[in-house]
């Protein structure tokens, strides 16, 4: 089997059945995490009410902004408006390439 996270193959004898190692587990859980707050981040959500939602701490919706900030190399300013726009425009370019246009 090939794992979901990094591709490499495996014996499937890890307890997930679809990761090599609980290191890709849980990278991979980190991943989908930061999307679904990203999501709503683009939405409008403030922390409070993304980790209110998620059922997480605002204080952990706060950890996963700053790797999403060191990540897309925002330093400085107004840093959840500089992350909000880098996704937007993800977001748009990836619907233009597949061929959806809102």
């Amino acid at each position: 089997m090939l794992c979901e996270k990094c591709g490499k193959e495996y014996t499937g004898e890890f307890a997930s059945g679809r990761f090599c190692s609980m290191r890709c587990l849980r990278t991979y859980h980190a991943v989908e995490r930061s999307i679904q707050i990203a999501k709503l981040l683009l939405d409008g959500w403030e922390n409070r009410e993304i980790g209110k939602e998620l059922g997480i701490a605002q204080r952990t919706v706060k950890a996963h902004f700053n790797k999403m900030f060191i990540s897309h190399n925002i330093t400085s300013g107004i840093k959840r408006v500089k992350l909000a726009v880098i996704l937007y425009r993800k977001q748009l370019e990836e619907e233009h390439e597949n061929g959806q246009h809102t």
